[in-house]
């Protein structure tokens, strides 16, 4: 079963990823991320440092993991 993230600068890695309790780094989705078809909504209008790898986690054409926005604006990775 997949499950839904969510990331904001204003979060904390010790939050549960919720959108009431979001995360704050890219390397917490990269270390939690687990299943296929898991998703991640990073808060749109901000700008992300690092890169984003799911280490225990491979999407299929099924069941791809998805990154998106959520929010107002578009969110980046640089």
């Amino acid at each position: 079963m997949w499950r839904e993230y969510f990331v904001s600068p204003n979060g904390s890695d010790d939050n549960a990823g919720t959108m009431a309790m979001p995360w704050r780094s890219l390397a917490k989705v990269s270390d939690t991320v687990l299943n296929p078809g898991d998703r991640v909504y990073l808060q749109g209008g901000q700008t992300y440092s690092g890169s984003l790898l799911f280490l225990h986690a491979q999407g299929t054409a099924e069941h791809p993991i998805q990154v998106s926005s959520y929010g107002t604006g578009r969110a980046r990775i640089e």
